[in-house]
């Protein structure tokens, strides 16, 4: 993957990096933000990428070579700032926008989301919206940054309990 990154540069069209930067933004990221940019850089070697399985650590790396004085664990660190410094309205907004647009142009009757355990951010917005806690698939996932296997709570929304945010 370090190969294909540097030999390029020019990971994906700068249609599709606008788009990733504009995604970031409605979820509520702060596009000034060091951590914000790196994140939409992530998220193109993803795209960009061949491979069946991504190792965060590895794309870590290969940004931190295009960054002169930042090690792995600083891109790690300032992608987890930006994240948890992100605007929460405009992440509710988002998600209620998607979920109107869900009801109203897909005529779903319901939705199905989650969150992990001890993600209160997550949890907190959704109900927000009405989506209700339908039950805890346990040890469903497993979590990246602790090699623990993580509850995820489900939650499931109806059209008729559907809090718009607009």
């Amino acid at each position: 993957m370090v190969k294909n990154y540097n030999k390029t540069n020019n990971l994906i069209s700068s249609k599709a990096t606008i788009l990733i930067y504009n995604i970031l933004r409605d979820l509520g990221l702060i596009p000034t933000l060091k951590g914000t940019k790196i994140l939409n850089k992530a998220i193109q070697i993803v795209i960009k990428s061949n491979d069946e399985f991504i190792i965060f650590e590895d794309i870590y790396k290969e940004i931190a070579l295009n960054y002169m004085g930042f090690n792995s664990v600083q891109i790690r660190n300032v992608i987890k700032y930006a994240i948890d410094t992100r605007n929460e309205q405009k992440s509710i907004e988002a998600f209620s926008t998607r979920a109107k647009y869900c009801f109203e142009k897909l005529n779903l009757r319901r939705l199905e989301n989650g969150y992990f355990t001890g993600n209160e951010k997550s949890k907190n917005m959704q109900h927000k919206l009405g989506y209700k806690d339908e039950g805890i698939r346990r040890k469903k996932y497993l979590c990246l940054a602790t090699k623990e296997y993580v509850d995820e709570h489900v939650t499931g929304l109806l059209k008729e309990d559907f809090i718009n945010y607009d």
